[in-house]
């Protein structure tokens, strides 16, 4: 079996009037999972989530109690899209940027799954504003596409 680990990046920021807007979602298994084995022909990749929402750099304080929401993703063939650019969302994606709610995206990812469309799912934890989490996912040659999202909250439908 080959064996490979890579490290991903993913530097997030935020900039905007924030409304309230209470959330809670969880992974059946969230956090680090930092070892794992990649089938013969596919990478596990280390995925690091830094919040970088600050007065310094968006010239805003963050609100009391602003943080990212659970980070929920997959990796896919280019098959699936979980959004696109100056599309409209789908009912999923917009359950996490409104109200920080994965289940509706876990039920689609799965389905994803089901029909070989995804490989891995992803799946970190809560971070405050400025915390830092990590995950790892298992790509692919075909399923080397990767989807994350995250709700930035409190806010009505940011997400990241």
């Amino acid at each position: 079996m080959i064996r490979r680990q890579r490290e991903v990046t993913c530097a997030v920021l935020a900039a905007a009037a924030l409304s309230a807007t209470g959330c809670e979602a969880t992974c059946d298994n969230p956090g680090p999972a930092l070892a794992c084995d990649a089938p013969t022909g596919g990478a596990c990749y280390t995925v690091f989530f830094e919040g970088q929402w600050s007065e310094q750099r968006q010239a805003l304080e963050p609100p009391e109690g602003a943080h990212f929401t659970v980070l929920y993703g997959a990796a896919h063939s280019r098959d699936y899209r979980m959004w696109k650019t100056g599309a409209l969302a789908s009912a999923a994606v917009e359950a996490v940027a409104e109200e920080g709610d994965i289940g509706p995206l876990q039920d689609q990812v799965e389905a994803r799954l089901e029909d070989g469309t995804a490989g891995d799912e992803i799946c970190g934890s809560q971070i405050d504003a400025t915390g830092t989490m990590a995950t790892s996912v298992v790509v692919s040659f075909r399923h080397r596409y990767l989807s994350m999202i995250s709700m930035v909250a409190p806010s009505s439908d940011w997400f990241v």
